[in-house]
């Protein structure tokens, strides 16, 4: 299972000097453009998805020269200094939870970052599309393979309870 994994890998964008500007993380609308740069190590190729407190993006991570899903957390609207400190210290809190899990079924956690104010994590790049892209293209899937995708899925999730962790946004979108 993947929390909010992406579903293509493609080059990183012509402009890698592009940087992210404080004024640009302060809305929840924000979305990072292809090109932009958090620090030296990661350009954001594309938006792959956009949850309730979170967007997850395509990025090359130019150290490791590796496709990484890279997620950030989007600033509530009226959010104050407290509420954003629980959303970090939540989001920190996922980061070492998940780092925990090591299943095959489990995208891995790497790395939390901070740049011009943005937090965000990476994590391994899954190429694909997710459960719910599937069944809305396809409708209802044939028994054998809703069997095989199930127990894929109750593996992942049973790695995860072992070491502790409750994947609390288990959805179709967050299925790869």
């Amino acid at each position: 299972t993947d929390p909010e994994a992406p579903t293509s890998a493609g080059a990183p964008d012509d402009d890698p000097e592009r940087t992210i500007a404080p004024s640009a993380v302060a809305t929840s609308a924000t979305t990072l453009l292809p090109g932009t740069r958090l620090g030296s190590r990661y350009t954001i190729q594309q938006l792959l998805g956009r949850g309730g407190v979170g967007a997850v993006y395509q990025a090359f991570d130019e150290e490791l020269k590796v496709i990484v899903a890279l997620k950030t957390i989007l600033p509530g609207r009226g959010s104050t200094d407290d509420t954003r400190r629980d959303q970090e210290s939540r989001f920190k809190s996922e980061l070492l939870l998940a780092r925990q899990v090591t299943h095959k079924n489990v995208v891995r956690i790497h790395d939390l970052g901070e740049h011009a104010g943005q937090k965000y994590i990476t994590m391994t790049f899954v190429a694909g599309e997710t459960l719910g892209t599937l069944v809305r293209r396809e409708g209802a899937l044939p028994v054998p393979q809703a069997l095989g995708l199930a127990r894929e899925i109750a593996d992942g999730l049973a790695a995860a309870h072992a070491a502790g962790v409750v994947h609390r946004d288990l959805k179709p979108e967050n299925i790869m």
